[in-house]
């Protein structure tokens, strides 16, 4: 049987029922110095995580990377430094992609170690070609060869597709 904690003979005067100490006030400062030092910390984390995808990202595409400033250059007045421009922006592309200087030699070797862009073998070959012609041909002239800005136009959308894992 379960005894009440009041016993029954007791008078309503003789018991105190106010609470024998006043409660305390929780001290929250501290609690909230322990929760925005959480924040912190994971904030800080997720940023550098964040930072280090984006990085990586940006490494891993350099194709996409430099179409703004490709098409800008292609469509420069001064057409002959426009092509100059965009011919060495795609090298770089294919320098920061292949890990190092890629010359027209290393074409093989190149489509062995990044195999997505096998697609554009004949296209890189004509590149190399259009390159020579752009910085070591003296009678090359963009205006007889209105076909250049197209063609490196299409190479650089078929090696973002590529870089992307698409085929064109």
């Amino acid at each position: 049987m379960i005894e009440p904690s009041i016993p029954a003979d007791t008078v309503l005067e003789q018991l105190d029922i106010g609470a024998p100490h006043p409660p305390r006030a929780k001290d929250t400062q501290r609690d909230l110095e322990h929760v925005l030092q959480w924040l912190s910390a994971f904030s800080a984390t997720l940023c550098l995580i964040l930072l280090r995808h984006w990085r990586h990202l940006k490494r891993s595409r350099p194709f996409q990377a430099i179409r703004r400033t490709c098409a800008k250059a292609l469509r420069r007045r001064q057409r002959r430094e426009g092509l100059e421009k965009a011919v060495r922006l795609i090298h770089r592309a294919l320098n920061q992609t292949y890990g190092h200087s890629l010359f027209e030699k290393d074409l093989t070797l190149f489509f062995e170690e990044n195999s997505k862009f096998s697609g554009v073998k004949t296209s890189l070959h004509d590149f190399f070609n259009l390159s020579d012609a752009v910085f070591y041909d003296p009678s090359f002239d963009v205006l007889h060869h209105p076909e250049a800005i197209d063609q490196l136009d299409g190479l650089l959308k078929a090696l973002i597709e590529a870089e992307r894992g698409r085929q064109r």
